[in-house]
């Protein structure tokens, strides 16, 4: 036993703290420690414990006192425990402690924001056994290995998807980033005349492209290949900063959004799918300040809208089916390129084939007929975009796969899609009769003055149209002299309309024929020059004098108005609209021509008493050329309608002709009322006062029609006196036996009172006419030696001599119409 020995000092000492013992103080003030102690103090303690302890008052200083209750007979010792001495430090240096022990505690966390220390409770350091420490590394193992294996497992999922799922975008992203893909066009069929010849055809030629974002030095580039292809750098340039013209921004946007955009002015595309943002570029001028105004609409970063926004074309043309001596000094731009047989020159610029669309005459013949097709290979109009299906072929590919310098990668797979050509067309046109006709009516047209003017002939047995001619007139405040008209411009028999004039008188007298309500010799009195309209101030009158006493053959010889409407008055109302109907009016020709128009003729149910008076003269009614000499087909045809046509076939890919299809031809009237209204016809084409004698043909017996009327183009008090005559004739000859028809429709001048269709365009019918038929080899009906028809009169039927008119006062014959009313000057002139 350690014990003091009696009369020694009992000194109290301070139990310094231990990370293994806490205290803690009861409601007595008593300390109550726990923890292990030292052995020296464990004696002590005992001694302590088995006699009250005094309560240790605090010195005045700070410092506890520690008393012992002696023993008996003990003498009792206090003592202070001694202090350090304290060293004055210099006040920097306090200072500079402080600061650092304030960092210090901050960083631990000792003190809050406001520098108040904080107590923390002692941290436990004790010993954890061996079992605890294998179930923490067991626990940490296992937490390790389930992220492995997820690590893994999602690697695993990840790699079979690019097998599996994904493979197809990955696979199509790497072979898109090295194949090129080029379109072979496919070569237009020809189109040829009836006799074979060509009319057009595609030829090769070299298209120069270029791909501008392989194009580094745009500015040193656009300056060599402005010399080498003759157009201005600054025009290269801007080709090659081309920006697309439709880009896609966003998807799945609200309408209220796409709205929003619009109205601050964005040009945004209206024919994108739904949700959608697709604009062109091409009309932001600062693709910046457009992609900050869109970023808050779409939730989009404004740099990446515009990266979107700045983003170039792939493909670009920098000369359009050029010759070789072009594609050669392009080439010599880049000699490396080409001895290294890299497909780029100069980084991006490159050659395709590319065919093109040629007229073998070397000239306009039948060009608004054949119409025409751009540098892209689509056609625009005329047969070439009516027939385009049967023309266009399908066009091939060429994929091959280029390395990052676009040279192509050696034994790489290459896939070759073979284009294929399409099928010919085979027209009813003749080649010479082409020309011919062209040349006779641009003649015409300039002898004339006329403003334009047209030409059609076409076979009265087949429906066939051999010559379809136009011509545009002089401009004199272009200084433009009269040409014939181009491939993309009307082509007039198919697709102008105009009032005809009495070329239409036709129609009545045969209709009138067919429901035997006249005949050829039947005799009308009272016809005169004029006769009044109901309704109206102003009569119908004629351009010139009548008898007032005319067969129904004279009527049609001399193109009387006021006959002419007794003629529709006797036939009525209802079946003046049937046969005009029936005739081809109101109705598109059968040739399925691009633009083709039906021209106007109301319903029966809209017509006014007036119509009576004008329609039966070519008035009030809208035709196409093209239509009126169908309906003279039709009487030259025995009175069945015969359909025009201008494809007579195509041939197919292995080289096979195959015709199209002929419309079932309809009769219109009896055989016998055709011959009637020919024998009739034929008495036009006679000496005055018949009105057509300038058509006549050596050698042929003609049948036709004069018409002149006017063209109303302007407005006001002043149009009708103003307006253009049109001057038409229409016939078929040999009148025997009709083989060929034509129809000649020349503009007059504005304003022109002898603009008349016998005059300006019966001597055009004789010339055109007359070649066709010896070109064709058609038998004359007539001594070609002998006098014309213009001076004998028609040698078909003789006519009747015209009754004199004395014997017919009181007594008209049945079926004659009793009229009188004064002339008035100034009446539209339909002869």
């Amino acid at each position: 036993m350690n014990d003091a020995p009696i009369g020694s000092v009992t000194r109290s000492t301070r139990t310094a703290r231990t990370p293994n013992r806490s205290t803690d103080r009861d409601g007595s003030g008593r300390t109550r420690t726990s923890g292990a102690r030292p052995a020296s103090t464990r004696g002590a303690r005992a001694r302590t414990e088995a006699q009250p302890a005094a309560r240790s008052p605090r010195a005045p200083g700070g410092t506890a006192r520690s008393t012992a209750r002696p023993a008996a007979g003990r003498a009792t010792t206090r003592t202070a425990p001694t202090r350090p001495a304290r060293v004055r430090e210099p006040w920097a240096g306090r200072l500079a402690r402080a600061a650092a022990g304030t960092a210090v505690a901050v960083g631990t966390g000792i003190v809050d924001r406001a520098g108040e220390r904080l107590r923390r409770p002692p941290a436990r350091d004790r010993r954890r056994t061996k079992a605890e420490l294998a179930r923490s590394t067991s626990r940490r193992l296992v937490a390790v290995t389930v992220v492995v294996v997820l690590f893994f497992a999602a690697a695993i999922v990840k790699m079979g998807m690019l097998q599996t799922t994904e493979r197809g975008r990955y696979l199509a992203w790497a072979v898109g980033e090295r194949e090129r893909s080029t379109e072979l066009a496919a070569d237009r069929g020809t189109i040829f005349d009836r006799n074979g010849r060509d009319l057009a055809m595609s030829v090769p030629s070299r298209t120069i492209v270029v791909d501008p974002t392989l194009v580094e030095d745009k500015v040193g580039t656009a300056a060599k290949l402005a010399r080498a292809l003759d157009r201005p750098p600054r025009e290269i340039l801007r080709i090659l900063r081309t920006r697309n013209r439709r880009q896609l921004v966003a998807t799945g946007v609200s309408e209220g959004r796409i709205a929003r955009l619009r109205r601050i002015g964005i040009p945004v595309l209206d024919d994108a799918g739904p949700g959608e943002v697709v604009v062109d570029p091409t009309r932001i001028l600062d693709t910046a300040a457009a992609a900050r105004r869109m970023a808050p609409v779409l939730g989009m970063g404004a740099a990446r809208i515009r990266t979107i926004l700045d983003q170039q074309v792939r493909f670009a043309y920098l000369a359009r089916q050029v010759d070789e001596a072009t594609v050669r000094r392009v080439q010599r731009l880049d000699p490396k390129a080409v001895e290294a047989g890299s497909m780029y020159l100069l980084g991006g610029v490159y050659m395709v084939d590319e065919p093109k669309r040629v007229d073998t005459s070397g000239g306009d013949l039948a060009a608004p007929v054949i119409g025409t097709v751009n540098v892209e290979g689509s056609a625009l109009s005329g047969l070439e975009a009516g027939n385009d299906a049967i023309l266009r072929g399908e066009p091939g590919r060429i994929v091959s796969q280029f390395d990052a310098q676009g040279r192509e990668i050696p034994k790489s797979r290459r896939a070759f899609v073979p284009a294929r050509r399409g099928q010919d067309l085979v027209l009813t046109l003749d080649q010479d009769l082409q020309y011919v006709v062209e040349q006779r009516l641009l003649a015409q047209v300039v002898a004339t003055g006329a403003t334009g003017g047209t030409a059609v002939i076409a076979d009265v047995r087949s429906g066939d149209v051999l010559a379809m001619a136009s011509v545009v007139g002089a401009d004199a405040t272009k200084a433009a002299p009269a040409r014939l008209a181009r491939s993309y411009e009307q082509n007039r028999p198919l697709t102008w309309t105009y009032e005809p004039g009495s070329v239409s008188k036709m129609i009545p007298f045969a209709g009138a024929v067919e429901r035997g309500r006249i005949t050829a010799d039947q005799v009308f009195t009272g016809v005169g020059t004029s006769i009044p309209i109901p309704g109206f101030d102003q009569p119908l009158v004629d351009d010139h004098p009548h008898p007032s006493v005319m067969t129904a053959t004279d009527i049609v010889a001399e193109s009387s108005n006021v006959g002419t409407h007794m003629v529709a008055d006797l036939l009525g109302k209802a079946d003046l609209s049937y046969f005009m109907h029936a005739f081809g009016y109101g109705v598109t020709t059968s040739i399925p021509f691009p633009g083709q128009s039906p021209g106007i003729l109301a319903p029966v149910s809209q017509w006014t008493e007036s119509d009576m008076y004008t329609k039966p003269i070519g008035m009030g009614v809208s035709v196409t050329p093209m239509q009126v000499l169908n309906a003279y087909m039709t009487i030259a045809n025995g009175g069945r309608i015969v359909h025009p046509r201008l494809v007579a076939a195509h041939i197919d890919a292995d080289g096979r002709r195959v015709p199209v299809p002929r419309v079932r031809s309809d009769r219109v009237v009896t055989a016998q009322t055709a011959r009637t209204i020919t024998d009739m016809l034929a008495h036009v084409v006679a000496p005055s006062p018949a009105t057509g004698g300038s058509a006549a043909i050596a050698g042929y017996t003609v049948a036709g029609k004069t018409g002149t009327a006017r063209q109303v183009t302007g407005a006001g008090k002043d149009a009708y006196s103003l307006a253009k005559l049109e001057a038409t004739f229409v016939g078929f000859a040999p009148a025997e036996d009709p083989r060929l028809a034509a129809i000649v429709v020349l503009d007059g001048p504005a304003g022109n009172k002898g603009f008349y269709g016998g005059g300006k365009s019966g001597p055009l019918f004789a010339q055109i006419m007359g070649h066709a038929l010896r070109s064709l080899g058609v038998a004359p009906t007539r001594d070609p030696q002998g006098p014309s028809q213009a001076v004998t009169g028609p040698l078909v039927t003789p006519r009747p001599a015209r009754p004199a008119g004395p014997g017919l006062v009181g007594t008209p014959l049945a079926g004659t119409v009793s009229s009188a009313a004064a002339a008035t000057p100034g009446a539209p002139p339909t002869r």
